[in-house]
């Protein structure tokens, strides 16, 4: 048996096979088992599916992120990306919307950083539409959480992304906001300047 088992892991190019006991413990139901075994997830992306179902994320939302992955050609054994989003309170929407626009490997840091400042799901889809849609070049995370520290809004900081906003300006704002300016006169500020 043990000789067939290793035959088999050589036969897949050292990856493990699909184990359906493993997201079983994960508490992930034999219908959801059965649609993960249907995308051909190998030992890692199994391993990594039972992780985001303890994270909290639900077992339909786990097919559908898969099935995005698979659909493109492409493995998805980031599951500690989606950890860490779900650990920061970011809901299963979002993280399958940033999924959908290929953003959980390069993002997610930024992302964590912006929601435990205490942006809004909804404000890090705009960011994300500012960013992949209207090519604008976005501050990372934690300037734009420096930014919300500030006592900005939300709304007024994507308004600055979306006016574009370079790292020297990020300065520029805070000591505004320590003089007591507020938002709508920084906005008017930045928008006169030119980039």
């Amino acid at each position: 048996m043990a000789l067939v088992l290793q035959l088999a892991s050589q036969a897949l190019g050292g990856q493990k096979a699909f184990d359906p006991i493993v997201l079983q413990k994960a508490g992930i139901s034999t219908s959801a088992v059965e649609q993960l075994r249907a995308l051909r997830l190998d030992g890692e992306e199994v391993e990594q599916a039972a992780a985001v179902k303890q994270a909290g994320m639900a077992e339909e939302n786990i097919v559908t992120l898969w099935r995005t992955y698979h659909r493109r050609g492409q493995r998805f054994v980031n599951g500690k990306a989606v950890v860490r989003l779900r650990n920061v309170g970011t809901s299963d929407e979002t993280i399958l919307e940033l999924a959908r626009r290929d953003l959980l490997d390069g993002w997610v840091a930024d992302v964590v950083a912006m929601r435990r400042a205490g942006f809004s799901d909804g404000g890090i889809l705009e960011l994300s539409d500012l960013k992949l849609l209207q090519k604008r070049p976005i501050p990372p995370g934690d300037t734009l959480a420096r930014l919300k520290h500030t006592g900005l809004s939300e709304e007024a900081i994507i308004r600055l992304a979306a006016i574009g906003l370079r790292a020297e300006d990020i300065d520029r704002i805070e000591q505004l906001r320590r003089k007591g300016t507020d938002e709508k006169e920084i906005i008017r500020k930045f928008e006169r300047k030119p980039h």
